[in-house]
């Protein structure tokens, strides 16, 4: 059966590519075959003619049938997990991807999609949900550690602290601390507004939050002291802070309604420049290992930018708004999602690597191997490997 596939028509800085998905055979997986990755209901990838670099499948595993795109995350242990809306977690081997237990958690209400699990540094798999409840779940056996409970939406995934903390945010204003060993809570703080983005962690232990009052909180993260509040509305007005990152250095990036970057001195909370895109940010934003923030946009760009000055290295245009987290992968990838596409670009020159076409899919994870995971919503997890020299 041939399957007609759309051209994408991507704009990278000056550089045009034409991109289209072809009826191949790639990887030893033809398409047309509805139990594979490339079938018109799941994703099509196709060799890039601009950098001839291609994508294989290295493994694919039915976990269910879905409404939803899973979400993913990778444990030290070889371990894929993935959490439906359903409120099921399934383990899976990251090499063969078969499943090692489920765990099933009883709640229908958790958060998947944009907001995966976060796992500790002891596998431990923290689930939150929409109704208040934070799960803690062994990540060798399934079995539920603890759960915690509070009054408010927890909006955006937990952050995990060197100490032994685990801090979440709720759209009740405050900003929690518990025991990650126990559950128990250890101090909360109030902030100004709702909190709409996932903390962050600085280098001495600091937690930042960002809110809807349009400051960014920092945080000690041992007492839950305030140390500073910067207030972003002293230069621009209306909007909230959306996502935050941490560079090595210290810097906060924050992601606003306001369709600026702001980076922030994480020390002393004063202004190191911005970067305005002209449209809103909001969970497209990543640091690179040379320091390189990048940032994604409803206006379809992929912007990367000097994490030190904020001038602009190049900028990439597809053709949808990119709200998904970023993925930067160790041998210097960007992976984006721009609405129903998935790119691979040259984290340093911003050149395409390939693109496809594809149904709804959860936010791509990375190996320590580099290899890809991505879940479909048809309840489809794959393994993917991007071979071919970098251009």
């Amino acid at each position: 059966m041939n399957i007609r596939i759309p051209l994408a028509l991507i704009f990278c800085g000056a550089i045009t590519t034409l991109c289209g998905c072809s009826g191949k055979q790639i990887g030893g997986m033809e398409s047309g075959n509805d139990r594979n990755f490339l079938t018109k209901y799941e994703a099509k990838f196709s060799a890039s003619p601009f950098t001839g670099n291609t994508v294989r499948v290295k493994w694919r595993h039915k976990v269910g049938g879905h409404l939803s795109p899973p979400s993913l995350v990778i444990g030290s242990n070889r371990t894929v997990y993935v959490l439906f809306l359903d409120g099921k977690l399934y383990a899976l081997n990251d090499a063969t991807g078969t499943v090692k237990w489920i765990c099933k958690t009883g709640n229908d209400r958790v958060s998947s999609y944009f907001d995966p699990p976060v796992i500790g540094t002891d596998n431990t798999v923290y689930i939150y949900t929409h109704d208040g409840k934070l799960y803690a779940i062994d990540g060798s056996t399934g079995k539920l550690k603890w759960e915690f409970k509070i009054r408010g939406y927890i909006p955006r995934y937990a952050a995990i602290g060197a100490d032994g903390m685990v801090y979440i945010v709720s759209y009740n204003y405050n900003l929690y601390a518990l025991d990650a060993t126990t559950g128990k809570l250890r101090w909360k703080y109030l902030t100004g507004g709702p909190i709409q983005c996932s903390p962050a962690i600085g280098p001495d232990g600091t937690v930042y939050v960002g809110c809807y009052d349009g400051k960014l909180y920092a945080v000690n993260g041992a007492t839950g002291k305030l140390r500073w509040a910067y207030k972003r509305w002293a230069y621009t007005t209306g909007t909230s802070i959306n996502s935050l990152v941490m560079s090595s250095d210290g810097t906060v990036y924050m992601g606003c309604d306001d369709g600026k970057l702001y980076a922030v001195n994480g020390a002393t909370g004063k202004l190191k420049w911005l970067y305005k895109t002209g449209n809103p940010i909001f969970y497209a934003l990543g640091v690179g290992f040379d320091g390189t923030v990048y940032v994604g946009c409803c206006n379809g760009k992929l912007y990367a930018l000097n994490g030190a000055t904020g001038k602009l290295r190049w900028v990439c245009k597809t053709r949808g708004a990119i709200v998904d987290p970023l993925m930067i992968s160790l041998d210097g990838k960007v992976y984006a999602i721009s609405e129903n596409e998935f790119y691979a670009l040259n984290a340093v020159t911003g050149r395409l690597r390939w693109a496809c076409e594809t149904a709804p899919i959860s936010t791509p994870k990375i190996g320590s191997d580099d290899t890809i995971y991505v879940g479909s919503w048809q309840g489809n997890i794959y393994a993917l490997t991007d071979i071919g020299k970098l251009k």
